[in-house]
C-alpha cells in the first residue's frame, strides 16, 4: 500500500479514531456517475449510532479510456476534516502509475468516518479523460442503530401502587464510548382498535455500573442497569388493569466526537423500545412493626399472672399468721403446767 501525493493527497474527517469490526458491507452508489467509472463503497456491516467507523470507496476504469487527476474527496459521515488527515490510497489492480488504465482498480481508505445527522457515506470524484474534467458525486445510504441495547422484562407484574422498581439491563455495544443523557421508561395502554395509548412516562432514577469501571461514560462492552419508578407510597394512585406496555427510550452524544444518538425521545426517527409487559397487578402488602415488651423473669405481662402472685402473697401471710398464732398458744400451756 501507498500514499498518493498531489491531487490524490485527499483530506478525511479525522475528528477520532475507532474502527468497527464487522463484515464490510458492499454499497452502490446512488447518484450521478461518470461515464466507465464504476464506484463502490465497504461498510461495516453493523454502524451504530455516534459511532466511528472506516469507509473503503473502490473505483473500477470499466471504460476504453485513459483517465487522469483522479481526485477523490469523502463527504457525508465521512466529510474532510479541517486537520489534513489523509486518505489511504491503494491501487489493487494495475500498473503503479498515476494513470487510470482502463481495467485497473484503485481504492481509498477513509478510517475515521462518524456518523451524525446524514446516514449517507458520500463521495466526490473527478477525472480527466484527455479532453475535459468530468465530476460526479455519489452517496451511499446506511441504516445506524442504537450504540445501547436493552434485554427484554418479558411478562412481569406490578403492585398495585407502582412502586416497586422497573430494573432494565443494559449493554453498550457500539465501539464507541458514549455518555446518556436521559433515558425514559413509558407506560402504555393497548387499544381495542390498536395502537397504544401511553399513561405515565418517567426518567431513569439512577444508573448502576454492573461490569462498568465505575466512571459516567458507558464504555464498549459494558453492563449497566437503569431503574425506574412509577408511583410512590405518598401518592398511591391505582395501576390502570394489565396489560401494560413498557417502553424505554434514551439518548446521549458520542464521547469522543459528540455526535448524537438516541431512540424514542422527542424528535428522534428511531422508535422507542418494548421491553416488557405488566400481566398482573397485586395489591400491595404494607408492612406492620410489632413491639413486644419485655417478660419480666417468673412473672409475666398478663393480668392474670399478677392475680396469681398476689394470691401467692395472701396465702404465705396466711400461714406465716396460724404459725405465729400456734406459737403463742404452746408457750402460752408451758406457762400454765409449771
Amino acid at each position: 500500500m501507498r500514499r498518493f501525493g498531489g491531487k490524490q493527497l485527499l483530506a478525511l474527517i479525522s475528528s477520532f479514531v475507532a474502527v468497527t469490526i464487522a463484515l464490510p458491507l458492499g454499497a452502490v452508489a446512488q447518484s450521478t456517475e461518470i461515464p466507465g467509472v464504476q464506484v463502490t463503497a465497504d461498510l461495516p456491516g453493523t454502524i451504530h449510532q455516534a459511532a466511528t467507523f472506516a469507509v473503503t470507496f473502490g473505483l473500477t476504469n470499466t471504460g476504453a479510456a485513459q483517465l487522469s487527476d483522479v481526485t477523490v474527496a469523502p463527504m457525508n459521515a465521512c466529510d474532510p476534516s479541517s486537520t489534513g488527515a489523509l486518505v489511504e490510497f491503494d491501487e489493487v489492480a494495475g500498473n503503479g502509475d498515476a494513470v487510470f488504465d482502463p481495467g485497473e482498480v484503485w481504492s481509498y481508505l477513509a478510517s475515521r468516518c462518524v456518523d451524525g445527522a446524514d446516514d449517507l457515506v458520500g463521495v466526490d470524484l473527478s477525472v480527466f479523460d484527455g479532453v475535459e474534467t468530468l465530476t460526479a458525486s455519489y452517496s451511499f445510504p446506511y441504516t445506524p442503530v442504537s450504540p445501547i441495547q436493552a434485554d427484554p422484562l418479558g411478562n412481569v407484574s406490578a403492585d398495585q401502587c407502582l412502586v416497586d422498581r422497573f430494573a432494565v439491563p443494559l449493554h453498550v455495544v457500539t465501539n464507541t464510548p458514549v455518555s446518556v443523557t436521559g433515558a425514559f421508561l413509558e407506560l402504555a395502554i393497548p387499544l381495542e382498535g390498536g395502537g397504544l395509548e401511553s399513561v405515565s412516562r418517567v426518567e431513569f432514577t439512577e444508573l448502576l455500573h454492573v461490569s462498568a469501571n465505575g466512571d459516567a461514560i458507558f464504555d464498549p462492552g459494558e453492563e449497566w442497569l437503569a431503574t425506574f419508578f412509577f408511583g410512590t407510597l405518598a401518592q398511591c394512585a391505582d395501576a390502570p388493569d394489565p396489560p401494560l406496555v413498557l417502553f424505554l427510550s434514551m439518548e446521549g452524544t458520542s464521547v469522543d466526537s459528540g455526535a448524537p444518538w438516541c431512540f424514542g425521545t422527542e424528535n428522534c426517527s428511531d422508535p422507542a423500545v418494548e421491553v416488557g409487559t405488566i400481566t398482573e397487578v397485586v395489591t400491595a402488602v404494607q408492612a406492620t412493626t410489632t413491639t413486644t415488651s419485655p417478660t419480666l423473669p417468673f412473672t409475666g405481662t398478663s393480668a392474670a399472672s399478677f392475680v396469681q402472685i398476689a394470691l401467692a402473697i395472701l396465702a404465705i401471710g396466711a400461714l406465716l399468721l396460724a404459725t405465729a398464732r400456734s406459737s403463742r398458744s404452746e408457750t402460752g400451756n408451758d406457762s400454765d403446767r409449771a
